[in-house]
């Protein structure tokens, strides 16, 4: 991202609408403020206190990673408050938001148990972010149907934050506010003149089969998301997500955060099908750059053991234990901590006189600026 940005030589030209598209970028912030508050953050104290002290070779991969790093943290985040709104019909506050676990693989690939336990957690994200597919679709019906709706029109956020908006939404799909009558028995007009026209041209049958069942009056906004959805197909769902998140892990790349290869697995019932995994690694630039960015805020002074929470609470990377659904034993988590380590202590970011975890100290190999 940073380097296609050096390679142009002029400012992007202005956006023009084309096919109802706006031409504006709108000012608008993700649901994961949580993530975007930490990214934004995590940017500006990087830049204040090291972009003069590092040189441009050093400093350029240490923005690349750290840039993939936060944006995939909002990104999931944000697929995970889409899945949270689509159960419960509200956002989750700021202080409710937590990022999405993941393990991360302390040895790179070299060891293949672990690289298997962080390939079966990276599984979960895909699994989410299909889940979150037919949310977000809901989310786009009920905005559709709010913005034209002249009740609703008044309550279109004019600013940034859409959490308002959404939660309202939610009470619509919920029957708990005075539009909802009007929109959902409009939307089940929609699903009955749906289900006939594809009925008579005899095509998507699974479509049919989601728009014919009872939940489908129970729930008419669910029912019409599945089944645009099904219509979509999961190579046209799956495509876009999966490539913004191979960006943000900078597949294979030597300062990236992600791994990904192409393995052969069995399928009850099926043949064997090939297809691609992928894993979270520590890469040594993702380590510097997170490293030197904690040392700010703790006057130079982070124990090891604090760093292991920090990329848990604020990243969602888990090194020493595993996300629900992922079973790992003792001794594997205790191998990726001493992996992890070990590698610090090679990267000279990392030192102790004993085993005792309070003696285990990280420090920069680069200065502060001081006039920051």
């Amino acid at each position: 991202m940073i380097r296609l940005a050096q390679s142009c030589n002029e400012a992007p030209e202005t956006l023009h609408a084309t096919r109802g598209a706006v031409a504006d970028i709108q000012n608008s912030w993700p649901v994961s403020r949580r993530a975007a508050l930490a990214f934004r953050d995590d940017l500006t104290a990087f830049l204040q206190n090291y972009g003069t002290t590092i040189p441009r070779r050093s400093i350029t991969p240490m923005l690349e990673s750290l840039m993939g790093l936060g944006l995939l943290a909002i990104y999931l985040e944000s697929t995970s408050a889409a899945v949270k709104w689509d159960n419960t019909g509200a956002m989750p506050p700021l202080e409710a938001q937590e990022p999405v676990p993941v393990f991360a693989d302390a040895s790179n690939g070299s060891d293949s148990r672990l690289r298997d336990l962080s390939e079966q957690s990276f599984d979960d994200v895909i699994r989410l972010l299909d889940q979150a597919s037919p949310s977000l679709m809901a989310i786009r019906i009920l905005d559709a149907k709010g913005r034209f709706d002249r009740n609703l029109r008044e309550y279109i956020p004019n600013g940034p934050d859409t959490s308002e908006w959404l939660n309202i939404l939610g009470n619509v799909r919920l029957n708990q506010h005075e539009r909802s009558e009007v929109i959902l028995n409009d939307l089940s007009e929609k699903i009955e003149a749906l289900r006939t026209r594809l009925e008579t041209e005899g095509i998507e049958p699974e479509a049919v089969d989601i728009l014919r069942a009872p939940q489908a009056m129970r729930d008419p906004v669910r029912a019409l998301a599945e089944s645009l959805c099904t219509m979509m197909g999961d190579k046209l769902l799956r495509t876009k997500p999966l490539l913004f998140v191979d960006s943000c892990l900078m597949l294979n790349e030597a300062h990236g955060i992600g791994r990904k290869r192409r393995v052969g697995r069995n399928f009850a019932g099926r043949k064997r099908k090939m297809m691609d995994v992928r894993s979270v690694i520590l890469s040594n630039t993702v380590l510097e750059t997170l490293v030197h960015l904690h040392l700010i805020s703790r006057n130079g002074v982070l124990s090891f053991a604090e760093f292991l929470i920090i990329l848990r609470e604020r990243y969602g990377i888990l090194v020493d234990e595993c996300p629900a659904g992922v079973s790992a034993s003792r001794e594997d988590l205790l191998n990726n901590r001493a992996m992890l380590e070990r590698r610090l202590r090679d990267l000279g970011l990392l030192i102790g006189v004993n085993d005792a975890e309070f003696m285990k100290h990280l420090r920069p190999r680069f200065e502060i600026n001081p006039q920051a």
